[in-house]
């Protein structure tokens, strides 16, 4: 007779309560993440369950009846933080609401607050005999001493809160200064949420050994396995999107610090990098979905505006209108009447945004994301470039709104060059630099554990060895992960073998464009440079030519069939991708500059083809201005210059 197996024990349900007062908001949406990123990780998939319980948890309302106190609402519909496995508590600048009256300690003194409340509940509870160490309690402090503005009418209150949990932690320690209760410091965010994550993780492992130590039976409450991420978690070329946040990972610092900007006033911020460095991914992907958690107190209630300047031909005004397109049609206004109006008028902005803050708190602002900013010098026309600057300068001064901004630093002199721009910039600029080494870890292992992935031993360090830490690795690096996604195996791990056979970090977007030039026909490779001379702009400079994408109707670029099968095919490779462009007309692009620097093909085309493409650039804008200003003689080019366009 066979001997079966013992069956595994069923997964572990951890509940851990998150106690803080309201200006830790930021801190209590990234624990929450925290809590739900923990059960992918490779040693506690399939082991663990963890459920968070918060007042503020999205989709968890407690009901507030008005004869209740807010600890009376959430004990009626969840465990108080006595009754769960791990309590945190978060403090910084304030100690938290009173509770009334007839709440009183052991001892008959007032608590300080509803989160002492919930912490002392926690503290018997671990002391007593019957469990002892359940809960599990760990108490957090934000270490950056609070800003009080003199004028603040609120200062006096201010003051007293910081105060009381001054008071509060001074219990932590014994009169002869040693330390008589823990107390984990952190001084960001992002740092709070590594120092959360790694002791969540060590607190786990603890409790799953006792737990698969004695093979408990499953619970009949058992919350169900957290769904995997469904698709691929790398992204490839393309920059990450709000729906990725679960996926985006390595960009904390960076991102704690584009919301302590703008959570102390700052209107107008350039996000500035070299190409590759995951400028739009930062703000998108890291920037947004903070907001939306709250990041800041009220920011839950901001709307959101994306473009770039040339997403829809020459005129940044139709692209910023059609931002707006949502508010213009339900007040049946039309994108390019707005357009002109802000053209000939900047401050007519102001009524715009008005629009789309109808309705909403009055606390409510509008973030107006401007993606690729260096196309108001690569596609938008130079008639334009002036006023759009102007309307961006008098932006900043908006109260209700705030603009972010994402800039190619070999562009940055460009825009200095603007004077209405110098102002905002001088104050504004957020340089991004690459990502360290541990952010790269992250990005390579953690989307991996999200979906489900594995890696061979060893080829995580194989890949970051190859990306290094030069300028413009990061979508290389991309790219290949998507890639070894493709040819995971059915268990769903990424093999050293896969990765070899597309050249690694470094071949993976030359080997794959190669393999598909060389898979199409005669007449779809002959129209390689007809194809790119309409998806490429370059800039001439000492050492030869910067290319930057480009974004053209697909009917102009794809007319001829051989062409039509040429993007047809790229796109397929996801080395182009398609949208929407003007007037809703499909458009197509570059999926990103790197397959303009890592293509040998196409780099030795635009170094031969430069000063030709220079020429033609020129040549593009003249005619619109020409166009733009009702064919004027006088801007018509003289009969040698267009003789030399036309060779």
């Amino acid at each position: 007779m066979t001997e079966q197996p013992a069956a595994a024990p069923s997964p572990l349900h951890v509940r851990v309560f998150l106690a803080s007062p309201g200006d830790v908001t930021d801190e209590r949406a990234l624990a929450l993440r925290a809590l739900e990123r923990l059960p992918y990780e490779v040693f506690l998939r399939g082991r663990v369950l963890v459920e968070g319980i918060a007042w503020d948890k999205p989709g968890a309302d407690t009901p507030m009846l008005a004869t209740m106190t807010p600890q009376e609402a959430i004990a009626q519909q969840r465990q108080k933080p006595s009754e769960c496995d791990i309590v945190v508590v978060i403090l910084w600048s304030r100690m938290g609401t009173p509770l009334p009256p007839d709440y009183k300690k052991p001892d008959g003194s007032a608590y300080l607050s509803g989160t002492e409340w919930e912490y002392l509940d926690a503290l018997e509870a671990s002391r007593q005999e019957s469990n002892p160490g359940r809960p599990k309690v760990l108490v957090y402090r934000r270490t950056e001493v609070p800003r009080f503005e003199a004028d603040d009418p609120d200062i006096g209150e201010k003051v007293k809160q910081w105060q009381l949990v001054k008071g509060f932690f001074a219990a932590f320690h014994n009169p002869d200064g040693s330390i008589r209760s823990g107390i984990n410091d952190y001084d960001t965010p992002d740092a709070f949420e590594k120092k959360l994550t790694e002791h969540l993780r060590a607190i786990l492992q603890e409790l799953l050994i006792e737990h698969e130590a004695q093979a408990q039976a499953a619970s009949p409450d058992i919350l169900p396995a957290p769904p995997l991420w469904q698709g691929s978690p790398f992204p490839g070329l393309c920059p990450f999107g709000e729906d990725d946040a679960p996926i985006y990972f390595g960009r904390g610092r960076e991102t704690d610090g584009l919301i302590r900007r703008l959570a102390e006033g700052a209107r107008f911020i350039t996000v500035v990098g070299t190409s590759g460095s995951g400028k739009s991914s930062l703000v998108a992907a890291g920037l947004l979905p903070r907001f939306k958690e709250n990041a800041i107190p009220g920011s839950r209630d901001w709307r959101r505006a994306r473009f770039t300047p040339g997403e829809l031909g020459e005129n940044p005004f139709i692209a910023l209108a059609s931002a707006f397109k949502p508010a213009l049609e339900r007040h049946a206004r039309k994108v390019r009447d707005e357009a002109k109006k802000l053209e000939d008028d900047p401050s007519l902005l102001a009524e715009l945004i008005g629009l789309v803050l109808e309705g909403q708190p009055e606390w409510s602002e509008l973030l107006l994301f401007v993606d690729q900013f260096e196309e108001l010098f690569t596609v938008v026309g130079e008639g334009y470039r002036a006023t759009f600057s102007k309307l961006l300068a008098h932006a900043a001064g908006l109260p209700r709104l705030r603009t972010v901004t994402t800039l190619r630093a070999d562009f940055y002199h460009r825009c200095v060059e603007q004077a209405a721009l110098e102002e905002p910039l001088r104050g504004g600029s957020y340089p991004l630099a690459a990502p360290g080494i541990g952010a790269l870890y992250e990005m390579i292992t953690r989307p991996a554990g999200r979906a489900g992935l594995s890696f061979e031993t060893d080829l995580p360090e194989r890949i970051l060895d190859d990306t290094g830490a030069e300028p413009g690795a990061l979508p290389l690096m991309a790219f290949a992960l998507e890639l070894l996604y493709d040819q995971r195996t059915s268990e769903g791990l990424l093999t050293h073998a896969a990765y070899e056979s597309f050249g690694g970090v470094k071949g993976a977007i030359r080997q794959r464009a190669e393999n598909i030039f060389d898979s199409l026909d005669g007449d779809a490779k002959a129209t390689l440079a007809p194809v790119f001379r309409e998806l490429v702009e370059v800039d001439p400079t000492e050492e030869g030519f910067v290319a930057t994408r480009r974004r053209t109707p697909v009917q102009r670029v794809a007319s001829a069939s051989g062409a039509q099968k040429l993007v047809a095919a790229f796109t397929e490779a996801r080395l182009l991708q398609q949208g929407k462009g003007e007037n809703d007309t499909p458009a197509v692009e570059v999926a990103h500059e790197a397959l303009l620097r890592s293509w040998p093909r196409l780099v030795e085309w635009i170094q031969k083809t430069g000063e030709d493409l220079a020429i033609l650039r020129q040549l593009r804008r003249a005619a619109g201005e020409w166009e733009v200003q009702k064919r004027r003689g006088d801007l018509r080019w003289p009969r040698r210059r267009w003789k030399q366009a036309e060779a």
